[in-house]
């Protein structure tokens, strides 16, 4: 705390101390500071200031680091503390800085100097072809430089930032990775042809209606259907699945998938057939529960199934198709029956001396029985 207050009471003296000083700029751009003129150190180096303070103040700031160094011998000057020796020092003015090989103080331009050379604080004096704007030296075209170009160097103009020679003397704007199916109207600004819309990354991509789901939009209007999909009859902005035996009576819901409708369900091949409880004979099933009867029969309305139709009634038996009749088990189709609609009893045995009156049963003549001797035989003997 103690070294603080030291240091702050130097810094506080020698500002004091350099505001006393009247200085007087020399013919070579120099201030000399003292209580007159014939005290000062004189020096030949331009952009050299002199600034006198006592001596123990200049033991202190020289701790500091400062690049001000004493002028030597050290001359001993009255002072309000008695006699006591004053030290001059000598530093660049304002406006200049150290020559990094030499002592001498150069002139400093805070902007560089590009195309002249600094001649005095942020004053440059431009070469050839150079002429000055603001302070500093700027090249010089004669003929005004294309659009989106500028004067680079005398005489030489080039393209702005973000454009391009084409090699016809115009600037051109650059579009990173090309500007396809658009053109490049600005520097990374795509416009896109018609059919084409501009994506985040300043790329123009075909636009299909709809997003094109199941497919790639390659070109407006146009979607390229994944593997399993077909563009729709007379279209081409839409992709559905495709089944390639065909789904009737149902609804291509994936690839190679039908989803039958109502009333229909999937047979062993994988098609859509109706769906009707007990099946359809003599017919086929055409909806839920609806039969179509085959020709030569007929849909019974109590039961749904199909009938045959026979122009005489089957005896024993059943009209199974169009005047066709099927017989019971047990009997056999009279064959001496023109009609073919009578059923007799079979006896596959015979029934000798007896006639056949049901399945497998005879009736024996008259004078004749049955012979009990062998067990299942219709077989009439005489009667003893």
């Amino acid at each position: 705390m103690q070294r603080l207050i030291v240091w702050s009471f130097v810094f506080l003296t020698l500002v004091a101390s350099a505001l006393a000083v009247q200085g007087v700029k020399t013919s070579g751009g120099r201030k000399i500071g003292g209580i007159n003129s014939a005290n000062s150190v004189a020096s030949n180096n331009t952009g050299l200031c002199y600034m006198r303070v006592p001596y123990s103040h200049w033991v202190a700031l020289n701790g500091t680091n400062t690049t001000s160094r004493p002028v030597s011998p050290l001359p001993r000057y009255p002072s309000p503390q008695g006699n006591q020796p004053w030290v001059t020092l000598v530093d660049c003015c304002e406006g200049f800085v150290r020559n990094g090989t030499s002592d001498n103080c150069i002139a400093h331009c805070d902007r560089g100097c590009e195309g002249g050379r600094c001649t005095g604080p942020n004053i440059c004096s431009c070469e050839p072809g150079w002429a000055a704007e603001n302070g500093v030296c700027k090249p010089v075209c004669s003929r005004p430089c294309r659009p989106h170009a500028y004067c680079f160097s005398p005489e030489q103009c080039i393209c702005q930032l973000g454009y391009i020679s084409d090699g016809n003397d115009q600037c051109i704007p650059v579009c990173p990775g090309g500007c396809t199916n658009g053109d490049c109207i600005a520097p990374r600004t795509c416009r896109c042809k018609p059919g084409y819309t501009l994506t985040d990354l300043n790329q123009c991509v075909p636009t299909c209606e709809g997003g094109c789901p199941h497919g790639e939009c390659t070109a407006p209007g146009v979607c390229t259907c994944y593997t399993g999909y077909v563009n729709p009859p007379g279209e081409t902005e839409a992709c559905i699945a495709h089944c390639p035996n065909g789904c009737l009576n149902g609804e291509c819901t994936s690839p190679g998938v039908c989803t039958c409708r109502p009333g229909m369900t999937r047979d062993t091949s994988g098609r859509c057939v109706a769906e009707c409880e007990g099946g359809c004979p003599n017919g086929y099933c055409v909806g839920h529960n609806r039969c179509e009867c085959n020709s030569g029969f007929v849909l019974n309305p109590a039961t749904g199934k199909c009938s045959g139709t026979c122009q005489y009634p089957c005896l024993n038996g059943e009209c199974t198709g169009a005047n066709v009749c099927t017989c019971k088990q047990g009997y056999v189709l009279d064959t001496s029956d023109p009609t073919r609609s009578r059923c007799i009893a079979s006896c596959p045995g015979g029934c000798p001396n007896g006639v056949c009156s049901g399945p497998n049963f005879c009736i024996c003549n008259p004078g004749y029985i049955k012979d009990r001797s062998v067990k299942g035989r219709q077989r009439c003997v005489p009667r003893h």
